[in-house]
């Protein structure tokens, strides 16, 4: 599957990822792109795509899903989700910004 994606160029790029059939109407798809996208280059290469296919089927009970999806909301990596992120990923939901005094 990742090579019929990827092409002859041998990796995933962001509009690539966002065309995904999968990804259609996700609100999270570039959230999850950059979660794949591991050295944050901008594409997934085979290796970054099995990593985090990996990651994803282990995810099987409910802390390992509570950790993945503060990894989502967690933009910046620091273990903390703050206002900012959160009014971010809010905006995705929601197609609109909104300044992290109203979330």
């Amino acid at each position: 599957r990742f090579a019929a994606i990827a092409g002859a160029d041998s990796y995933i790029t962001r509009d690539e990822f966002a065309a995904l059939p999968e990804m259609a109407g996700n609100p999270f798809a570039q959230r999850v792109f950059e979660l794949f996208d591991s050295n944050s280059d901008g594409r997934i290469e085979f290796l970054e795509f099995a990593h985090a296919l990996g990651s994803l089927r282990d995810v099987t009970n409910m802390d390992q899903k509570r950790r993945l999806i503060f990894k989502v909301y967690d933009l910046d990596g620091d273990g903390f989700v703050d206002r900012r992120e959160l009014s971010v990923m809010i905006g995705m939901l929601f197609g609109r910004q909104f300044s992290a005094s109203q979330v």
